[in-house]
């Protein structure tokens, strides 16, 4: 038969043939594999990485989860979980890996003070037989081991990791091929010998380490502890956000407090939550902004601010410049912007910042696109617009509150206290460069090449805007006001 890959052989009038490709194959026999991941199947900005049998996987970034990552968690996971700090000697003990036998994926959140250590071991049998799969550091770089019964492989990043600074690591598993991949960065894949597909597991999970009496494989080289400290498991989409009370062992455990929360970085009580080298803070009723340091009482009196939304009707653009409360405009590796807002238009343009006459040079836009928010970002490396987009309309005239957070590269979009949206930018950047103007309600500097949206003034009430939680006096010079509800 000429048809390959399973296609069906149609016979034509004129006596020849065509050929009836399965979903992943094309060309005139169907000899043509197709990319699974050419329709960009994962969602939240996800990178797709490619499998045997024209499968895929999803790597997720922060803040979600699922098979195509279209689930979205808390940003630090459970707020009653903490970071652990773990000694050399220290371990957790979970129940075995669940359904692990065909396929699984791991991620880990981490960060380390020795350039060995042992990350995470799983096997079959008590006295180190059999199967088992293990995460390890070896002279700085991440090592993934395992054996189905037939040969042991490793595969190994290539870039290694950098002493006392978070790290995320995934490991994607299908049978006996699996994948590894830290800070998002180059995935590499590998597979075991033999026939055999199955990762049978029967022992307990330990994480960070094992105990003194347990014999590891014979063929670990790295037989210590992870000396560091971990903030975040996910085990198949599911965050094990509050790892101590999971665990069903554990050994010489102890909180651990450095970076990125370190000591009284959130004021008034507020709660450091923790997202690998970012963070947020949590606060308690009655105070506000990023580090929890604003009151309500402050924020209504700050520069004589009316405490009245004020009215924008898709023309009365404003302006605010570098100077102007002592912002960070011009060279900015973070931003936290808070806007609360209402309309009933499907178009309009909240926010603007950029730098260049073209959509190639860096900006940062916040608007209103078919009634969803959108952010886009670009720090000078994007080929494609970087958008987020909120999973509902907010153009129904009730007030709602958005607040964009950027640290580098990774940037958040959460409306209304939903969980948040995350995306990275392609790497080689990590500063925002404007020409230090900030325009709310819309812009006339706007360069041809991007969304409708951004052309289109907002119209609608907006009651508040902060900037690195410096709140902007939306109210100078200007006597229309909305009401407040």
């Amino acid at each position: 038969m000429p048809c390959l890959n399973g296609a069906s052989c149609i016979v034509t009038d004129d006596l020849g043939y065509s050929c009836k490709c399965p979903l992943s194959f094309t060309g005139r026999h169907c000899e043509i594999q197709l990319d699974p991941c050419a329709s960009e199947p994962c969602s939240y900005g996800a990178t797709c990485m490619s499998l045997p049998e024209s499968k895929f996987s999803c790597s997720c970034p922060p803040g979600s989860a699922g098979e195509l990552c279209e689930l979205e968690t808390s940003e630090g996971g459970d707020e009653s979980g903490i970071t652990l700090d773990f000694k050399g000697d220290s371990y957790l003990e979970f129940p075995t890996l669940p359904n692990a036998a065909h396929s699984l994926r791991i991620e880990i959140w981490f960060m380390t003070r020795s350039l060995n250590g042992l990350l995470l071991y799983n096997g079959q049998k008590p006295n180190g037989v059999g199967d088992f799969i293990a995460l390890t550091l070896l002279n700085g770089f991440l090592h993934l081991t395992y054996n189905l019964g037939s040969g042991t492989a490793t595969i190994a990043c290539l870039e290694p990791v950098r002493i006392g600074a978070w790290h995320s690591v995934k490991i994607s598993r299908i049978k006996n091929r699996a994948m590894l991949q830290m800070d998002n960065g180059e995935v590499v894949r590998g597979q075991s010998k033999g026939t055999l597909l199955e990762l049978n597991l029967g022992q307990p999970l330990y994480i960070g380490g094992v105990p003194e009496f347990l014999p590891l494989k014979y063929s670990l080289v790295v037989q210590v502890g992870l000396d560091g400290a971990i903030q975040r498991i996910i085990v198949n989409d599911e965050v094990w956000d509050d790892m101590l009370s999971f665990s069903t062992d554990q050994r010489n455990i102890e909180p651990y407090h450095g970076p990125p929360c370190t000591l009284g970085i959130c004021k008034n009580n507020g709660r450091c939550i923790p997202i690998l080298e970012d963070y947020r803070c949590q606060c308690v009723d009655g105070f506000s902004g990023k580090w929890c340091n604003q009151t309500e009482e402050a924020l209504e009196m700050s520069d004589n601010v009316i405490n009245q939304p004020v009215k924008f009707d898709g023309s009365n653009f404003m302006q605010f410049s570098e100077g102007s409360r002592g912002m960070r405009l011009k060279k900015a590796k973070e931003n936290y912007i808070t806007i609360t807002f209402r309309t009933i238009h499907e178009y309009g343009l909240l926010l603007w910042m950029n730098k260049g006459p073209n959509v190639r040079g860096d900006y940062i836009a916040i608007a209103i696109d078919k009634g969803y928010v959108t952010l886009s970002f670009n720090l000078g490396k994007e080929t494609v617009p970087l958008i987020l987009k909120s999973l509902f309309k907010v153009n129904d005239n009730n007030w709602h509150t958005i607040i964009v957070k950027r640290n580098k590269r990774l940037a958040h979009l959460i409306v209304d206290n939903t969980p948040s949206i995350t995306a990275t930018s392609e790497p080689g950047a990590t500063e925002l460069n404007t020409d230090g103007i900030l325009w709310i309600g819309g812009s006339t500097d706007v360069p041809s090449g991007f969304p409708e949206a951004y052309y289109h003034g907002f119209r609608g009430c907006i009651s508040s805007i902060t900037i690195d939680s410096e709140s902007l006096n939306l109210s100078r010079g200007y006597s229309d006001y909305c009401q407040p509800s």
